[in-house]
């Protein structure tokens, strides 16, 4: 009985069988497919979309959090000392609610995404469920850059840096 509990707890909160692994693999490599199979009712082998964003962004703001990533690069010496006070408290208070930001914007792309997939027949329900694996798996790549952006926390280098992880997360969605 206590050997099948860390299942049971699992099952229990998430109905994960083989899920979060399978999920984010097919996600990464053929994401059209993995949305279309779980819209079409094929949704044994995947983890549940809304967990996943919960589980996803909820792990990255942790992260984030603790290793304390700054994505300023150091102050300009021409730039106004107000100015960059004005960017230092912005971004304090953008990095520390990152995570509601990116789950509130979910039902904003759904919404877009009923209006460009009109001609698909999907409903705001299923633009809902393309939206969140689409968003998840967007953290999920960033989560995967954290040690890059620890790296290049403060520097110069993190905005050329911040910009090639927006390009990625970028392209991901589009594709």
């Amino acid at each position: 009985m206590l050997k099948d509990m860390p299942h049971d707890v699992l099952h229990s909160i998430w109905h994960v069988d083989k899920g979060i692994l399978y999920t984010l693999r097919t996600m990464v490599w053929r994401p059209g497919l993995t949305i279309r199979s779980y819209l079409a009712g094929q949704r044994v082998d995947h983890f549940r979309p809304l967990s996943l964003l919960f589980l996803i962004t909820g792990l990255y703001a942790l992260l984030h959090a603790m290793l304390r990533i700054d994505i300023l690069p150091p102050r300009d010496p021409t730039m106004p000392e107000a100015v960059y006070q004005m960017q230092v408290s912005f971004n304090t208070f953008f990095m520390k609610y990152l995570a509601w930001c990116y789950l509130a914007t979910v039902p904003l792309w759904a919404l877009a995404a009923r209006l460009f997939l009109r001609r698909g027949g999907y409903n705001y329900a299923e633009c809902l469920i393309i939206a969140s694996f689409i968003t998840a798996i967007n953290n999920f790549i960033t989560l995967l850059l954290l040690p890059i952006s620890y790296v290049y926390s403060g520097t110069p280098q993190i905005q050329t840096f911040s910009f090639y992880a927006l390009l990625l997360v970028i392209g991901y969605a589009s594709w």
